[in-house]
């Protein structure tokens, strides 16, 4: 609904391959109008989150929304959100995010990369909290998020998501 984000629609989902190289396959690949690039991944495997798979997918993405002769300063940020089912670094945070730092300044490298886990066990009460909630909600009416809790309803409910999402199925 928001005009801001432009949305590439593939049949069943965005598979990415650098020549040569391994494909990734993106749960939800939303390319925006102000040159962004966001992907949300859903995990629920703990032994398949090593730090270089995620160094690998987020170098997919880069060169197969890049062209060969363009400008760096115009390639498209990257934004990756691993959304777990576990606590992906084990301390309790809802939210891990990831910079680069150089080191003798500690300073952030700003090169348009941004990489979240999301703490999928997380139950605090506010925004990321209810938001992990209503991700693990079966029944629409505990859900807090009203976006949510209409969606859910039309897949869940409505004749015509009901037809969407045994299309999507099959």
């Amino acid at each position: 609904k928001d005009e801001e984000y432009v949305v590439e629609h593939h049949e069943t989902e965005a598979v990415l391959q650098v020549v040569g190289g391994r494909t990734i396959k993106c749960d939800v690949f939303i390319l925006t109008k102000h040159k962004q690039v966001i992907d949300l991944e859903m995990q629920n495997q703990e032994y398949d989150m090593p730090e270089k798979r995620i160094r690998y997918h987020v170098s997919v993405l880069d060169t197969s929304v890049s062209k060969p002769s363009e400008d760096f300063k115009n390639m498209y940020d990257i934004i990756v959100i691993f959304i777990c089912d576990f606590d992906p670094k084990k301390k309790g945070y809802p939210v891990y995010h990831i910079d680069r730092v150089i080191r003798e300044t500690n300073e952030i490298f700003l090169d348009g990369i941004e990489i979240m886990l999301v703490n999928g066990t997380y139950q605090g009460n506010n925004e990321i909290g209810r938001l992990i909630h209503d991700m693990q909600c079966t029944n629409p009416d505990d859900m807090y998020s009203e976006v949510l809790k209409e969606a859910n309803k039309y897949y869940k409910e409505s004749k015509e998501g009901h037809r969407i999402m045994c299309e999507a199925w099959e």
